[in-house]
């Protein structure tokens, strides 16, 4: 873990960002990735992949060939290009007002009547 003025720097100035967890609870770090132009390899047990379609690189971390075989692609120079280019045009607005309704469908899921 690093301050957070230190990880802006270092993940503005990284070629990619892999995000090594088995299992990534929050995206963040893929959203910090987006924000700063840079491709990302991150784990496909999340629910950031429906969010984030095809933008970053999801694997099974299960399979041990995956993460070396994303490096590899990322290394390509053309492939790097176009996952940068994914990246830089992501737009992405979340309203409050879907935030709302999502929160209700989800309550409304655990009342029982």
């Amino acid at each position: 873990m690093v301050p957070p003025d230190e990880h802006k720097s270092l993940v503005k100035n990284a070629y990619a960002v892999i995000i090594p967890s088995i299992s990534e609870m929050s995206p963040n770090n893929a959203v910090d990735a987006i924000y700063y132009g840079k491709p990302f390899i991150m784990t496909s047990d999340t629910g950031a992949q429906e969010r984030l379609g095809n933008v970053g690189i999801f694997i099974d971390t299960l399979n041990p060939e995956a993460l070396k075989d994303a490096i590899k692609k990322l290394l390509d120079t053309e492939e790097y290009a176009r996952a940068c280019a994914r990246v830089q045009k992501f737009d992405f607005v979340h309203s409050w007002e879907e935030i709302i309704k999502e929160f209700t469908v989800a309550l409304k899921s655990l009342c029982v009547s």
